[in-house]
């Protein structure tokens, strides 16, 4: 959860980008219906990509779940297709580094 450079994005997703050091990592955009983080093949980190329709916590009305679908890792990038028939949808990338 440190976020050494203060540009929002926590230090171990800035490490599972590659980012690490970066003085600012910029947000993924939605192209196509479709969100793509950058990833460093050699970053040992594993990932879940969750939704909220209301940014609540895990396990709330609404809040954070993990998507099992619409997942696509291609090596150096993680893919995700925003799901069909929501009119609002929060996506984050959850990232968690080894001890």
């Amino acid at each position: 959860n440190l976020d050494f450079n203060g540009d929002g994005v926590p230090n171990g997703v800035e490490y599972f980008m590659g980012r690490t050091g970066s003085p600012f990592t910029p947000n993924p955009v939605v192209a196509d219906g479709k969100i793509t983080w950058p990833k460093d093949p050699g970053a040992r980190a594993s990932y879940v990509i969750q939704t909220s329709t209301t940014l609540a916590a895990e396990g709330q009305p609404g809040g954070w779940t993990t998507e099992a679908s619409g997942v696509a890792d291609h090596g150096n990038s993680v893919e995700f297709t925003l799901p069909a028939g929501r009119s609002k949808v929060f996506v984050r990338l959850k990232v968690t580094t080894p001890e």
